[in-house]
């Protein structure tokens, strides 16, 4: 059943990938709005959900392109963890906690590759944004998704209990 549940969010995360970057454009803005941007807004653009945000009375616009949006690395990890549901030496509960924590942890990862790529668009312009779209996004992606990963492995996993046996004296 579990397994049947994960299995039923990863492909709805996929079949409902315009949604999910919706909501990710929407957290995308209200973070630039609370950290470097005077104002930040949502809307479409050529069909994707975008934000845009002000620096110093000039806007600037991102896509959230199927290719940027969190729900195609949340989906393959959620297949992962329907696996693991399966074999019975991982607990359920620990299943659970691991996949809550590690999906937060994704879309903040990439609420902050969106603010490093944003940031150097309003500071440095289409060559900024292309570095940090491509070379450093890349790698804040790839060290995170590694972390995460390895994180959540040691959650399912957790500590084996070691029996002490005592022995008595005579």
């Amino acid at each position: 059943m579990s397994a049947a549940v994960l299995l039923a969010i990863a492909v709805a995360l996929v079949l409902l990938n315009h949604p999910a970057r919706q909501l990710e454009a929407e957290l995308a803005a209200w973070a630039a709005a609370h950290t470097f941007a005077d104002g930040a807004a949502t809307g479409f653009s050529s069909g994707s959900p975008m934000f845009a945000f002000g620096v110093d009375g000039e806007w600037r616009a991102l896509r959230i392109t199927t290719e940027c949006a969190i729900s195609f690395v949340i989906a393959p990890f959620l297949v992962m963890f329907a696996a693991f549901t399966l074999v019975q030496r991982f607990r359920l509960l620990r299943i659970a906690i691991a996949v809550s924590v590690s999906v937060i942890l994704f879309v903040l990862l990439n609420q902050i590759r969106f603010l490093v790529i944003a940031i150097a668009f309003a500071d440095g312009g289409h060559k900024g944004y292309s570095i940090a779209h491509s070379l450093v996004g890349s790698i804040i992606m790839f060290v995170g998704i590694a972390a995460i990963v390895v994180m959540s492995l040691f959650i399912v996993a957790g500590r084996r209990r070691r029996r002490v046996v005592r022995q008595r004296r005579h």
